[in-house]
Order: structure tokens, then sequence, then C-alpha cells
């Protein structure tokens, strides 16, 4: 089996923070890893390489999908998670433990 390997958007939205929170605590518990998709914009091997050889997981904030674009741009297909599918609202969900622990358990049941 494929480590799971999460690139979060993390952009400076809620959605975006959400992302990377998401991701970090998923990484904490030992469920994935997590990789930076500015690593990917600038061509680091290893993170390329990684991405190619992972289950690799976009996690985006809303519809523009930025860590998908990112990785496809790469030659990577990931699945593809976005947060305001999940019924996050830009702009309004709170970043909060309630909703990261919600989100994380709904991620984690589809995976």
């Amino acid at each position: 089996m494929k480590q799971k390997l999460f690139f979060p958007c993390a952009c400076g939205s809620n959605a975006g923070m959400l992302t990377y929170e998401i991701s970090k605590k998923l990484k904490e518990s030992g469920f994935s890893d997590m990789e930076s998709v500015a690593k990917l914009s600038v061509e680091i091997g290893a993170t390329v390489n990684n991405a190619k050889i992972s289950e690799s997981i976009a996690l985006d904030g809303c519809r523009v999908c930025c860590a998908k674009k990112a990785l496809e741009s790469k030659g990577v297909n990931p699945k593809s998670i976005v947060l305001t599918d999940l019924g996050v609202i830009k702009g309004k969900t709170p970043v909060s433990q309630e909703v990261l622990e919600d989100l994380i358990k709904r991620i984690k049941e589809n995976l």
C-alpha cells in the first residue's frame, strides 16, 4: 500500500487554513504525511518524486483547486478533496477544533 501524502492548498482563507490544519493533524496521528504545494512549484526534486510514488491527495479549500492543479502540472494525478464540497463556507466556517474533527473524520471515511 502506498503512503498517503496530503498536499494542502494552505491559502490565506479560512478554507485554506483548514486544509493545512487537517493535513498537519493527519500527519501527527500517523495516518498520512504532508508536503508543500510551494515545493512543487519550484520543482524540489524529492517533493515531485514523492508525489509520484505516493498516494497523493490534493486537499483544496475551494473549487479553484490550486493543490490539484499544481500536482497535475508535475504529471501527478491526485485524489482530490475540496472542503467547500464538504460544506465548508469560504470566509465563514470557523477554523475550530470541532470543525477540524468533523472534517478529518469525513475525509478518513472516504479514503
